[in-house]
């Protein structure tokens, strides 16, 4: 959350390579938190990316 904070937004592949993580993973996690409406999802599959909800 911090990372977000700080820089806006977070994409999956960044979400993947700061916690040393597969991407689909992170993507699991990344739309967990945007079903728990504490993130935001905005973009296209391979082109979302994550914002403060």
């Amino acid at each position: 959350m911090l990372y977000v904070k700080e820089n806006g937004e977070i994409t999956t592949s960044a979400y993947a390579k700061l916690y040393a993580v597969a991407e689909r993973t992170a993507r699991k996690d990344l739309n967990e938190l945007s079903d728990k409406q504490i993130l935001k999802r905005v973009g296209e599959t391979n082109l979302a990316k994550y914002i403060l909800n």
